[in-house]
């Protein structure tokens, strides 16, 4: 009789603490369950990577004003001049940075003039700038657009003038600036065409150009798959287009040196819940690490250059599979759990919860309550038997 009490004694005992145990183990699995999460990012950076995404082309530069653009893994650059100089390497002055007026030879030559970048070897690249200390700009480059697919680079550093240096891979693209009437052209390594006899021989050919008023315009095409400019431009330039870049992936690292990758943020940054606002908002600064992946419907909604910290301002926003910041080693996983997610927007399925948790503990006390009752009484009735 007694095996038997004991036994539906520990049976209610396991009924008891069943509920607690479960509710403990389910609340472990919300806490430490991470799930993709629909974040808000702003940072600034020195360097960033990102793979375009969508179904359209989108603009990534605006039409800037610029003091200088040199253009490398280009395929040709081409001009129609109406007046063509040329400077005499030998007569450079260093410590001016110019050449003095009788450095210049007057060429003959037949429009148009192309320069060609084909040779991977040489690693040609061709500099256009302005060719007076004296004038502010020497043309507007019109927009940059990416296609989808394409694998667009940003990267800048500090200088007393904004600049970005832009690739874009996987896609062949155009650049076109419409010139003032005068400028430097500057050729590294390229071939020329159109020249009918260059005069002096050297890497690097600086060429005065002066361009007619109806073909104002020097067109840079880039290779089949990448073209780089870099480009500096006029004081409180804003370089970026103010349409939302759809992206498919995101880098924020550099290679330095010999060592493996490097972040590039600098100064600091935040991370916040657009659908929670109740949660606190994160914040993480240089020299912290930043893993952004398995990105889906994400945008670079905004992106300026920043002239306090000399980098690019990002704000992202969409949906993160995978969000990390601090040191490599141990990185802080920022992704939301489903405890953040059920206790935010779901404050009554937890109620719910608690109220079961209550009452199925309830009723188990009480059965114990009646068990002990009983225990008593048949203990009382064995001893008055005896």
């Amino acid at each position: 009789m007694r095996v038997a009490v004991e036994k539906s004694t520990r049976f209610i005992l396991f009924i008891l603490f069943l509920p607690t145990l479960l509710v403990g183990m389910t609340t472990l699995i919300l806490m430490t369950w991470r799930i993709p999460s629909h974040v808000q990012v702003e940072l600034t950076v020195n360097r960033v990577v990102f793979n375009i995404s969508g179904n359209e082309s989108k603009r990534i530069l605006t039409p800037i004003q610029v003091r200088s653009v040199t253009a490398e893994k280009f395929e040709h650059l081409e001009i129609h001049p109406e007046r063509l100089e040329m400077a005499n390497p030998a007569q450079y002055l260093i410590e001016q940075d110019r050449y003095p007026e009788s450095a210049w030879t007057l060429l003959a030559f037949s429009s148009p003039i192309v320069i060609s970048g084909k040779s991977k070897e040489l690693q040609p690249a061709v500099t256009i700038e302005r060719d007076s200390p004296t004038l502010s700009t020497v043309g507007t480059l019109d927009g940059l657009w990416g296609r989808p697919g394409a694998r667009v680079t940003l990267e800048t550093n500090e200088s007393s003038y904004p600049n970005l240096t832009i690739r874009v891979d996987e896609q062949q693209s155009n650049a076109v600036l419409t010139m003032q009437k005068r400028f430097l052209l500057i050729s590294i390594q390229g071939q020329l065409s159109g020249i009918n006899q260059i005069p002096y021989e050297a890497d690097s050919l600086t060429f005065r150009v002066r361009l007619p008023s109806h073909h104002s315009s020097v067109e840079i095409t880039g290779q089949p798959h990448s073209l780089i400019l870099a480009v500096v431009g006029s004081k409180d330039t804003n370089f970026f287009s103010m349409e939302e870049l759809p992206i498919r992936s995101i880098d924020f690292t550099h290679q330095e040196g010999i060592g493996g990758p490097q972040t590039s943020l600098i100064g600091e940054g935040t991370i916040t819940y657009p659908d929670y606002s109740q949660i606190k908002t994160v914040r993480f600064k240089a020299p912290d690490s930043v893993d952004l992946d398995y990105l889906d419907k994400f945008s670079i909604t905004q992106m300026s250059l920043d002239p306090m910290a000399k980098g690019i301002r990002l704000k992202l926003r969409g949906v993160a599979g995978l969000l990390k910041t601090g040191s490599r080693k141990f990185p802080t996983d920022h992704r939301l759990t489903y405890l953040d997610t059920f206790w935010q927007s779901q404050k009554l399925s937890v109620l719910v919860i608690i109220i079961s948790w209550v009452i199925t503990t309830t009723v188990g006390m009480y059965k114990l309550y009646k068990e002990i009752v009983q225990v008593r009484r048949l203990s009382q009735n064995d001893s008055s038997q005896m």
